[in-house]
């Protein structure tokens, strides 16, 4: 049914010589475009995607506080696959928060530079707020590309979080994203800071899961079972 729809108004725009185009430039992707994981590539490929949570067109590039767009360069890294999707101009658009995103704050907002802020979501009590978790560097020396980030306890509750802040307080005005390697036990190291950028805090229809992608076909494979929760709200 799909498919005869688009045949129908591709014949449409054809026969009443329409041009169809989005907001922005013609040669741009959409802004809040799904990069799924199994179109990443080979498995090294597809995993280190999943790792960096790289999700959509708003993760591979950026906005520079003059209001010119660029991609992020993933070339030399197992990500070079994301180049299929960094076709044309990048948006000219501010990147959209959103959960599990990890981000050096600018030096406006409330932490230092040794802190590293990952963004849990939005506050349910006041939707102009974020939801935050930290970390820091293992020497306490601003963070950089050399930088191990210390490991953090895992979540517990689902994403709950004792620090809910303004974007502006976390981030400051001109944040940059950071990537970071796979946990070992000295911590996750530091493989990509990029250039400041603008951001906005407006909530996306971007789909955020927190569990693997093949965790509900493993679930079912268990058979029968049974939830228990730890007794949190959040």
């Amino acid at each position: 049914m799909v498919d005869c729809r688009a045949h129908s108004l591709l014949r449409y725009v054809a026969e009443g010589d329409i041009k169809l185009s989005k907001q922005g430039s013609l040669s741009s992707p959409l802004l809040n475009t799904n990069i799924p994981h199994h179109q990443g590539g080979e498995q090294p490929s597809r995993e280190w995607q999943q790792l960096r949570q790289i999700r959509s067109i708003g993760d591979v590039y950026f906005l520079s506080s003059e209001g010119s767009s660029s991609w992020n360069d993933f070339t030399l890294t197992k990500g070079a696959s994301l180049r299929q999707w960094q076709a044309g101009e990048p948006p000219n658009e501010p990147i959209p928060l959103r959960p599990l995103q990890q981000w050096l704050p600018s030096a406006d907002s409330m932490y230092s530079s040794n802190t590293l802020v990952e963004i849990l979501g939005w506050s349910e009590d006041n939707p102009d707020l974020i939801n935050v978790r930290t970390f820091t560097s293992n020497n306490s020396d601003p963070i950089r590309i050399t930088s191990i980030i210390r490991n953090s306890t895992p979540l517990l509750q689902g994403g709950a979080s004792f620090t809910t802040i303004s974007p502006l307080q976390a981030l400051g005005s001109y944040p940059r994203r950071i990537f970071l390697a796979p946990t070992s036990k000295h911590g996750r190291a530091v493989t990509h800071i990029y250039l400041p950028t603008l951001y906005t805090s407006t909530p996306t229809d971007v789909n955020v899961n927190w569990l693997p992608e093949d965790f509900l076909l493993n679930l079912q494979i268990l058979g029968p079972f049974e939830i228990y929760s730890d007794g949190s709200e959040r």
